[in-house]
């Protein structure tokens, strides 16, 4: 079963990233927190927002399509 969008053997395949956005340098040390918010979904393709951020200042964002398979 499905819990928070994530299964057992989901396997994802990015078809496209664009309108990426480099708002901040990331250097060694920093933790950089990744985030994505499932904006369409059409049978296997998904549309995400992504969002990578440091110490809660965004440091990426980008526009990301993707196929996700579920199972072997």
């Amino acid at each position: 079963a499905m819990k928070d969008g994530w299964v057992p053997n989901m396997q994802v395949y990015f078809t496209r990233i664009e309108d990426v956005r480099f708002r901040r340098r990331v250097g060694p040390g920093d933790q950089l927190m990744l985030e994505t918010t499932l904006s369409k979904r059409k049978r296997d393709f998904w549309w995400m927002q992504g969002k990578a951020s440091v110490d809660g200042e965004v440091a990426c964002e980008a526009a990301i399509s993707a196929v996700v398979k579920i199972g072997g």
